[in-house]
């Protein structure tokens, strides 16, 4: 066991040093572009989920952490893509990107949840033809709104659930 562990972090440093010009150089301007594009909608959509906990009341440390678990998923899943575009690019030398701007996608519909939780309509109008929550949500009476809210929010786990009487929800959120 120490011994697999030692052979593990033999010339960790060196590795380590080594794979930042490595992966500069061998990593394109459209990989960086997809990278720094999702942290950037990572980040944003981080922001809106600290302002909806705080709106909210529901500020938890575990919601924070799966900010962790995001980056982690979609870091494994890019470079699982990118090894496999190195090894045969002439098959999956589109996959970076298309899977890159899929996650982005992703967090923007997840950036939408978080806009249309803070009252604003355009988002709930889009999400409300996609999402029977979302459609309550908008266009429910307050305590439909407050168990929409506590679904959204739950996102369908009955672990640390946020039960419908713990919403805080103004009357008037979207002043109709």
């Amino acid at each position: 066991m120490v011994e697999q562990l030692g052979s593990i972090l033999k010339y960790f440093w060196t590795k380590l040093i080594l794979t930042i010009p490595v992966g500069y150089f061998i990593l394109g301007e459209d990989h960086f572009l997809v990278l720094w594009a999702l942290f950037m909608i990572i980040l944003l959509d981080t922001g809106l989920g600290m302002w909806v906990s705080y709106k909210y009341k529901i500020f938890t440390s575990h919601r924070l952490a799966r900010v962790t678990t995001k980056i982690a998923r979609y870091a494994i899943g890019l470079a699982s893509i990118w090894v496999l575009a190195c090894l045969a690019p002439e098959l999956f030398g589109w996959a970076f990107k298309f899977f890159g701007i899929f996650f982005v996608l992703t967090e923007v519909f997840s950036n939408f949840e978080k806009l249309s939780l803070l009252g604003l309509r355009l988002p709930t109008r889009l999400l409300a033809k996609l999402n029977r929550n979302f459609y309550h949500f908008y266009f429910g009476e307050p305590e439909k709104k407050r168990e929409a809210v506590s679904k959204i929010l739950s996102k369908g786990r009955n672990q640390n659930d946020i039960y419908p009487d713990d919403i805080d929800l103004d009357e008037n959120i979207f002043n109709k």
